[in-house]
């Protein structure tokens, strides 16, 4: 009896070793993300499609930037609840040059999924100095999905081109309808064609969005309107020049609360506003109204 005793106390110390070892590997293939990582080829990641799904299975837990090498990627991503993130630990996509022309983010959007990014309950997620293209999608053409009370994300210094100009509502380039979403930033980025440059819908007067600001955009040849807005509270839409907008530049609906509205027009169209406490500076009209 203590014989086998013994050779079980030793089967035990033994393997100790290895089970340290087997944990350490575990450990380490789930480790969360932190830190500056690469996508594409002999990056960190081949994709963003990898990247993401890095993301999602491990979480993060510190600040991470995904320096994007120069190329075209073809991809369609999504993504979702990322765990670790906040205003502190951010996760930023870019170009690794810093030159949004270096990388183009493309697909082929369909009536069922009908977005190239898809933002399904993220936070803190940036998109800068990059660009994204649909041009050649001539039935689908949304860029930027917004869903699930997305919160905090921005999307900064970037080239959208769209398809047509088309009037059709399938083809926006960032867009959301009837969701939540609080504290957005899109700045000084360039939008071309599509039926709508920027279409952000809230839940409804009860529920209003806060802390959106659309500031030193351009937009271009939008088939029906630069920016529309519904159920915001106190937005900021500061410093944008518009050309070529089909119907209307600016249209803003149940936007409350000390919004502020300064704008440049570059053609003919019209702005519509619902709003209370409007601020306005410096209209700048060159052939329009």
């Amino acid at each position: 009896m203590r014989s086998s005793a013994i050779q079980w106390l030793f089967f035990k110390i033994r393997n100790v070793p290895l089970l340290l070892l087997t944990l350490f590997f575990a450990t380490q293939a789930l480790a969360q993300l932190s830190g500056t990582k690469t996508i594409g080829s002999g990056g960190t990641y081949a994709s963003f499609t990898d990247a993401v799904t890095a993301l999602t299975s491990q979480g993060v837990n510190g600040a991470v930037t995904f320096n994007v090498i120069t190329g075209v990627y073809t991809e369609q991503i999504t993504i979702g609840q990322i765990s670790g993130v906040s205003a502190v630990n951010t996760i930023t996509f870019q170009s690794q040059t810093g030159v949004a022309a270096n990388v183009t983010l493309q697909f082929t959007p369909t009536s069922s999924n009908n977005y190239v990014v898809w933002l399904n309950q993220a936070d803190y997620i940036t998109f800068q100095n990059m660009t994204f293209n649909v041009s050649s999608s001539t039935s689908y053409g949304d860029i930027i999905r917004l869903d699930g009370d997305a919160n905090n994300n921005r999307f900064m210094n970037n080239v959208f081109n769209g398809y047509g100009p088309t009037s059709s509502s399938n083809h926006i380039h960032i867009y959301c309808n009837a969701d939540s979403l609080d504290n957005t930033t899109i700045s000084g980025n360039t939008f071309m064609n599509n039926g709508y440059g920027i279409y952000l819908v809230g839940v409804n007067s009860s529920v209003l969005s806060s802390g959106l600001q659309i500031t030193n955009n351009t937009f271009t040849g939008q088939g029906w309107g630069g920016v529309y807005l519904n159920y915001q509270d106190a937005p900021m839409v500061n410093g944008n020049t518009i050309t070529g907008a089909g119907q209307r530049g600016i249209e803003l609906d149940n936007c409350n609360n000390d919004l502020q509205l300064h704008w440049r027009y570059g053609s003919s169209h019209t702005t519509r506003a619902t709003c209370q406490q409007l601020r306005l500076w410096e209209r700048q009209y060159h052939g329009g109204h």
